[in-house]
């Protein structure tokens, strides 16, 4: 098969997998989340604004202006100034929402999308077809990468458009946080796709996704955990923590560099090992794909010696 055929059924994998997700009930339930929280960004409004916050200022109960919830069916104090409150809750929804929550979710949701889709009645009518079988994998999970990265732009670039108008404070540093999470997605559905691949069970894939996320949270708190730790942990600790650090996606880093980004110090506090933690933005993309593609390498190879 030539380059340009290859590229052509890659395409038409991956559209037709868009195609077939786009007619479920999860992707338009994920849609009406987007639509709600663009609502609810809409609804937020920035009144009166008050004087900006100074670090020296000890007049008891200043005048802030007034933060407007439910286009004004709740009022609260100004914090700070207009940008601090844009900021605050643009990290609520890209830690919270898109994420932790959101990444979750997705996962659950595309777990059984593979399983289907390498049962052996639906693959029998796959595999007659002239197309290699690692095209149909890269296509299928590119295709749900796919999918994730259009939910989440038109979550992430609703609601930070939507802030916009309705407060005049454009932050585009929010905007970093699209490549990040779609970078952690990658990494863990490629483990998702060699669940599928291994098993052909979505109880299996779901599950095992979802430790293994668990399981690279706590390899990832861990390292920085050591780094911070006094008592000095030993030799065979330290070789290992980092090994498992370097290979693995990293969510905790992930929403470290997104609370940074968008100034979440001003409200919450970090654990001393994330607030002095060294995390570097192009590092985690780089290892985040990195660790995708091997696994993906991994999932190809047992799905081309796979009995049909």
């Amino acid at each position: 098969m030539c380059l340009r055929t290859m590229w052509r059924a890659t395409g038409w994998v991956i559209w037709d997998t868009f195609q077939q997700t786009r007619a479920s009930s999860a992707f338009w339930l994920l849609l009406g989340v987007s639509f709600l929280a663009i609502v609810f960004c809409l609804s937020i409004g920035i009144v009166d604004k008050g004087p900006l916050y100074t670090p020296d200022d000890i007049e008891i109960n200043p005048h802030r202006g007034q933060l407007q919830i439910g286009f004004g069916a709740f009022t609260m104090p100004l914090p700070r100034d207009d940008r601090s409150a844009v900021l605050l809750i643009q990290v609520l929804l890209a830690e919270w929402v898109a994420g932790t929550i959101g990444v979750l979710l997705a996962l659950i949701w595309t777990a059984g999308l593979l399983p289907s889709f390498l049962d052996a009645t639906t693959a029998t009518v796959l595999l007659a077809k002239p197309v290699p079988r690692a095209i149909l994998l890269i296509g299928k999970v590119l295709g749900v990468v796919a999918l994730f990265s259009f939910q989440m732009a038109v979550f992430v670039v609703g609601t930070w458009v939507a802030l916009a108008i309705r407060t005049q404070v454009w932050e585009a540093q929010y905007l970093m946080c699209l490549p990040l999470v779609i970078a952690q997605f990658f990494a863990l559905f490629s483990v998702s796709a060699l669940l599928a691949v291994v098993s052909r069970s979505t109880v299996v894939t779901i599950v095992g996704v979802i430790l293994f996320w668990a399981l690279c949270y706590g390899v990832n708190y861990s390292y920085h955990a050591i780094a911070m730790d006094l008592s000095g942990p030993t030799t065979v600790q330290v070789v290992a923590i980092n090994a498992a650090y370097w290979s693995l996606p990293k969510p905790v880093d992930t929403l470290v560099i997104i609370n940074r980004v968008l100034e979440a110090n001003r409200h919450f506090a970090m654990t001393p090992e994330l607030h002095e933690a060294r995390i570097s933005v192009a590092l985690t993309l780089a290892t985040s794909f990195m660790f995708g593609l091997a696994v993906l390498a991994v999932a190809i190879q047992r799905f081309a010696r796979a009995q049909y």
